[in-house]
């Protein structure tokens, strides 16, 4: 019971302090700030977390598990066998999500420097192998379809370069979005056009 008790605080801690990192980086908040957010003392924010880092992975952990695997895995039960129609359907749930969950990439870039920072720690390797699983839905589904000859190889666009290219093209949107340089129908045309121009050239010869 006192284990479960121990749980229950644990994730309401990392509840209460999610809204607040969608919108600003953890890195530029003291402990005192993040424990009057969450309404606890500094005694007990350490019975429970090592450190702010350690907070701000399992904030990172949880938004990727509920928001993004969820709904990969969702999407990937009603897709197609081939190699390419499960990186397109990787591919196309990512960008929805950019729109429809948008604060929830905000809080990626946001924390990009802190997160890269912490996962590196030899102490936060689990979070490091999460990440890697991660990406694997990305990195998988791609290879799966350079096996079935679904997906062709082209220089330049192997899948870190497309995942860098992605990550690029949604910072640079998000940051045109909140300086109100680009209207939102005109990011969706922006990201759905690298999106397809993306697909359009890795579809191979047995698709």
């Amino acid at each position: 019971m006192v284990l479960d008790i121990k749980k229950m605080k644990y994730q309401q801690i990392i509840s209460l302090i999610t809204p607040e990192l969608l919108n600003k980086s953890i890195e530029t908040m003291s402990m005192n700030e993040i424990c009057d957010i969450i309404g606890i003392t500094k005694k007990t924010f350490y019975n429970h977390f090592s450190s702010k880092e350690e907070l701000l992975l399992e904030v990172d952990q949880k938004i990727l598990k509920e928001v993004f695997i969820t709904e990969y895995e969702k999407k990937l039960e009603i897709s197609k066998n081939s190699g390419v129609e499960k990186f397109h359907t990787i591919i196309d749930t990512f960008c929805d999500l950019f729109f429809t969950k948008t604060n929830y990439f905000s809080f990626f870039y946001i924390n990009f420097d802190g997160i890269n920072k912490a996962i590196i720690k030899e102490e936060f390797v689990k979070y490091k192998n999460f990440r890697q699983n991660y990406s694997a839905y990305f990195t998988n589904n791609f290879k799966s379809g350079l096996e079935d000859k679904t997906i062709k190889s082209i220089r330049g666009l192997g899948i870190d370069n497309i995942l860098r290219s992605l990550n690029g093209i949604c910072i640079y949107l998000i940051t045109s979005i909140n300086l109100g340089t680009i209207t939102i129908e005109e990011a969706k045309t922006d990201l759905y056009d690298f999106k397809n121009f993306i697909l359009e050239n890795i579809r191979g010869e047995y698709e």
